[in-house]
């Protein structure tokens, strides 16, 4: 609880500092949203198509090896002798995150598709669940990406049963 004046002005200080550490993946995190919509945009209003759409979200997937970027990352801001490097090194954690979030979310749209929607009520119940819990939801959206990176989960879901014949 947060009532005393300088409790407030305490949290708002540590919450700049912490976007201007963060402010290199801020702003890659913006201008790669602001492409893909430009990029959708003017496929959807542009008179000359050129280039291929942008694709489904629940196709959405990258290198394998972009992983070893967020592994080298996350080693330089946990090795205390690389105090120089840790600053960059968190962006680039930030980002890979991030990335890794969007994968687990496509995971996600694609187990929906998979099994049906499921309808408007189940939309409302995953908003709500989402608002509640979003710490929890991206978290667990980072953690789904980057088992997918191994797991392949969209190929596994893709491949029917065999059937006894």
């Amino acid at each position: 609880k947060m009532s005393n004046p300088e409790q407030i002005q305490g949290w708002l200080e540590s919450m700049v500092t912490m976007a201007g550490e963060l402010y290199g993946a801020i702003v890659a995190l913006t201008v790669g949203v602001a492409l893909y919509a430009a990029a959708a945009i003017f496929q959807r209003v542009g008179r000359q198509r050129e280039g291929q759409p942008p694709g489904r979200l629940a196709d959405f997937r990258f290198s394998d090896h972009l992983g070893w970027v967020a592994v080298l990352s996350l080693a330089v801001v946990l090795i205390p002798k690389l105090v120089a490097l840790k600053l960059a090194a968190t962006n680039i954690l930030v980002v890979s995150a991030a990335l890794y979030a969007l994968r687990g979310i496509a995971v996600c749209v694609f187990f929906l598709e998979v099994v049906g929607g499921g309808g408007f009520l189940l939309s409302l119940l995953i908003a709500v669940i989402i608002f509640v819990m979003l710490p929890v939801v991206i978290g667990g959206a980072v953690v789904l990406g980057v088992l997918d990176t191994g797991l392949n989960f969209r190929r596994r879901w893709m491949v029917k049963p065999p059937t006894g014949e």
